[in-house]
């Protein structure tokens, strides 16, 4: 388990000129994903969890405080529920993190993957990224920031220069990406908060390559939903997750 560390809570803590801007930090939560599911099958017993995010490669489920007290590699049966398309998953219990259990799965489909590039192409829509103004983000001597927020925890961030990208950071539907110039992209899930008295920062649960396979169309699609996204950024940061992919 990581968690986005001293670096990254200073980087957006310097992000604005002014310290009123941190009350930006309380947006990070964890969200129940609209119209997934998923239900577990233990021994015929049937547990159904909401879900915090979910890839071709496996599913992070949110606990409530009577949920089972399930161990770490335990193998289990499930169902998820994607809208109105259906899958029976094998999973592996692969880490619990506060209230996320996250789950690999060890069976998968094409169809799974399909159907999640579409599930996230329709929720994309209804984002509605908007630019956050640049005059008042934090000037960085390596290039320019820009900063898109869409609706709840789902943003894009990164510093570019003339034609490169220096820093990025995407979060999206319990997602997140991280990378840049001279660095090695990642990739992992959001599984919690790590909170002190001024401000409150992500944590990060981040997976070792290979990336979820549905990841660079994915994040094509999203960029795509970002209307005021130059075509030479977008480029850049698909190129950055095609070469990590």
């Amino acid at each position: 388990m990581l968690s986005l560390g001293k670096k990254f809570q200073d980087f957006f803590r310097n992000l604005f000129r002014s310290k009123k801007p941190e009350q930006r930090y309380p947006r990070i939560s964890i969200e129940a994903l609209h119209d997934v599911e998923f239900t577990l099958i233990d021994n015929q017993v049937t547990h159904s969890f909401p879900v915090a995010n979910v890839s071709s490669g496996g599913i992070g489920l949110l606990l409530a405080a009577d949920s089972p007290n399930f161990k770490k590699d335990a193998l289990f049966k499930g169902i998820l529920v994607i809208k109105k398309s259906q899958f029976t998953l094998s999973i592996r219990i692969a880490h619990i993190t506060g209230s996320i259990m996250g789950c690999a799965f060890t069976t998968n489909s094409t169809d799974l993957i399909q159907t999640i590039e579409e599930y996230f192409k329709d929720e994309f829509a209804a984002f509605a990224f908007s630019k956050v103004k640049s005059d008042i983000l934090k000037k960085d001597n390596r290039g320019t920031p820009h900063w898109y927020r869409g609706r709840g925890i789902n943003e894009i961030y990164f510093i570019a220069n003339e034609n490169e990208i220096i820093d990025f950071n995407i979060s999206y539907l319990g997602n997140y990406i991280e990378g840049g110039k001279n660095k090695s992209t990642k990739f992992g899930y959001i599984v919690g908060t790590e909170s002190t008295k001024y401000k409150t920062a992500a944590k990060i649960h981040y997976i070792k390559p290979p990336f979820p396979a549905e990841l660079s169309s994915s994040v094509k699609k999203l960029l795509d939903y970002v209307p005021e996204l130059s075509h030479k950024h977008r480029e850049l940061i698909l190129d950055m997750i095609k070469g990590a992919s």
